[in-house]
């Protein structure tokens, strides 16, 4: 999924040239050792980990409740639990639920039980006002909140209490187009993600724009390139002069997510993880042998289905007959999001279609890279953030009423 002078086309597979087996009997959060060794060797300084394929992995003897613990949201009530378009969630450590809900601009703030304290921010472009509430968390090395926004390529600042600080802005920092993604690192430094789409005036058909991450300094200057990895998967159609950009149904992609004291991109069309540390050099490459899921004509129609089903009704018809032509990706995606928890480990969801019922499926890897077992979710639950005892996600029940939900995690 990388483009020819990128990563992997200087990190070919040669024959190991250093040989290790990581056991992982005896982990020390938990959980029965359930997966095969995997294969360690290194190639020019980076550290290959290659995994056995997910069948013959079994289940961690983690659990999650089979309850949530604390779930907030209504159908009819007070608006300030009435949620729309939830983006992200985060429980701060003296318990406060922290929603962005970009339905109507704000950062919601709840106790541990869930009864609504305050609400941050509001519609807008001004000072402490967002266009769309995108990601909240931790600002690195302060206790401000951070909430980032997509469409206006700015992290806002609020204090533990909410009083808006500052305004950090990020719209073509570290030499990108425009900022589209931006994960702060422990160590205080920024890792940015911006497309480069170039110039496709004379281009049509299947494109991926390509990617490119950053590693910057807080005031946006640039520390290094952690490389350029190509995007969704896109059908560019032309009236014109005006293209049309239009994602292809079960496109694949890239999934990127800050773990540990570093980040993590992942080219979703196989299951491979580059992992890069707070310097943005990448350490480690972990792989999983999984093969490819084959894409039928019926899962697409399928897609499309389930697509034009979530739209205003007047829009289907048109949405249908601009999908006529759109061909199907060769495969499907292996995994759609990574995670990681407070004990070291990575959380990669397994991908399923919209169709498939059942609980969510992941695989959990150690920090080296390693596959330790599968973990299941609750069927439906948008998993935001992982403690060490907890869960935090979001859930949408049959009248598409959302709810943000905290869940048990017993290890």
């Amino acid at each position: 999924m990388l483009p020819d002078t990128a990563m992997r086309s200087v990190l070919p597979r040669p024959e190991p040239v250093l040989l290790l087996l990581l056991s992982l009997g005896g982990c020390g959060d938990g959980g029965a050792a359930s997966a095969p060794e995997a294969v360690v060797w290194d190639s020019a300084g980076v550290t290959m980990v290659e995994n056995a394929g997910l069948a013959e992995v079994g289940d961690l003897d983690w659990a999650v409740s089979e309850s949530p613990e604390v779930s907030i949201g209504v159908l009819d009530g007070d608006p300030a639990y009435q949620f729309y378009q939830v983006q992200d969630a985060f429980r701060m450590e003296d318990g406060r639920i922290l929603v962005a809900n970009a339905g109507s601009g704000e950062v919601r703030v709840y106790d541990a039980s869930g009864v609504h304290l305050d609400s941050w921010g509001g519609a807008g472009e001004g000072p402490g006002e967002f266009a769309h509430t995108t990601a909240v968390g931790l600002w690195p090395g302060t206790d401000s909140v951070a909430v980032w926004d997509l469409r206006l390529s700015r992290v806002s600042l609020f204090d533990a209490d909410g009083t808006f600080g500052r305004t950090e802005r990020l719209g073509e920092a570290g030499g990108l187009q425009r900022v589209r993604g931006v994960w702060p690192l422990p160590s205080g430094r920024l890792v940015l993600m911006g497309v480069e789409f170039g110039d496709f005036s004379d281009a049509g058909g299947m494109m991926r724009f390509p990617e490119r991450f950053v590693l910057t300094e807080m005031d946006g200057s640039l520390v290094s390139e952690l490389g350029a990895f190509p995007g969704m998967e896109t059908w560019v159609r032309f009236s014109g002069e005006a293209a049309n950009i239009i994602r292809l149904p079960l496109a694949r992609g890239n999934v990127a997510a800050q773990v540990g004291n570093g980040m993590v991109i992942g080219s979703n069309e196989s299951f491979e993880l580059s992992f890069f540390d707070a310097d943005g050099a990448l350490t480690h490459i972990t792989r999983v042998d999984t093969p490819p899921r084959e894409v039928t004509e019926a899962l697409v129609r399928g897609e499309i289905e389930y697509r034009a089903d979530n739209m205003p009704e007047e829009a289907r018809a048109g949405y249908r007959a601009s999908m006529s032509d759109i061909p199907a990706p060769e495969s499907l995606p292996a995994f759609s999001e990574v995670v990681d928890d407070p004990m070291g480990n990575v959380w990669v969801r397994l991908f399923r279609l919209p169709s498939e019922t059942g609980p969510t499926e992941w695989a959990v890897l150690d920090s080296e890279g390693a596959l330790r077992g599968r973990v299941h979710t609750p069927e439906g639950v948008r998993v935001y953030q992982i403690g060490a005892d907890f869960i935090v996600g979001s859930w949408e029940d049959e009248l598409e009423v959302e709810r943000v939900q905290v869940w048990g995690l017993t290890r």
